[in-house]
C-alpha cells in the first residue's frame, strides 16, 4: 500500500501549472509569474505554500518500510538502558580534573590551603604548550601531546581564603 501526499487547494490567482508528478512542473516559473508583483501579501503566501505542496507531491511513503520499526518510546527506553549499562569513558579531561582535585586535597592537607591561593590566584594553570611538549618528550617513552588538552581550572574554595581582619 502506498500513501501519497495531496497538495492543498490552488490559490485563486495562481497561474496554470501542469499536473504534479510530471516533468512540466516548474516551481520557479510559478513563483516568477508576471502577476506576482500584483498579488497581495496573502496571495503571495498562499502561492508559496501551494508551490511547496506541489513540490512535495512526488514523495511516496512505502508503508512496508515502517514495518518492524520500534516505537520511539521503546527505542528511547532501550537507549537509556544501554547508556546506563555502559562504562563511563575516562578521557584526558577527566583524568586531568581528577588529578587536579587530588592535588588540591593534598595541598590543603599539607599547607592548610591550596597552592594557588598561596600564590595569590584562584587558577590552577597547566604548563604553557612549549613546556608541556618538552616535558612530554622527556618523560614518556612514546611522545604524547595529551598535556596540551589540559585547561585552566578555577578553584573556588571560600573556606580557605584568609582575609586580614
Amino acid at each position: 500500500m502506498k500513501a501519497t501526499l495531496e497538495p492543498g487547494p490552488k490559490p485563486a490567482d495562481a497561474p496554470p501549472v501542469s499536473t504534479p508528478g510530471t516533468d512540466n512542473l516548474n516551481t520557479t516559473e510559478f513563483l516568477s509569474h508576471t502577476s506576482w508583483g500584483a498579488c497581495s501579501e496573502n496571495a503571495r503566501t498562499s502561492r508559496l505554500f501551494w508551490a511547496e505542496d506541489q513540490a512535495d507531491t512526488d514523495l511516496l511513503i512505502e508503508d512496508s518500510l515502517l514495518d518492524g520499526l520500534e516505537e520511539p518510546d521503546e527505542l528511547a527506553a532501550q537507549v537509556e538502558i544501554e547508556t546506563a549499562q555502559a562504562e563511563p569513558t575516562k578521557g584526558v579531561h577527566y583524568e586531568y580534573l581528577y588529578s587536579t582535585l587530588n592535588a588540591l586535597k593534598s595541598q590543603i592537607a599539607k599547607h592548610k590551603r591550596p597552592d594557588c591561593y598561596r600564590n595569590g590566584t584562584f587558577w590552577v594553570r597547566p604548563r604553557d604548550p612549549i613546556f608541556a611538549l618538552d616535558h612530554a618528550w622527556a618523560t614518556t617513552p612514546r611522545f604524547s601531546p595529551t598535556e596540551l588538552y589540559h585547561l585552566p581550572v578555577f578553584a573556588w574554595l571560600p573556606d580557605f581564603i584568609r582575609i586580614a581582619r
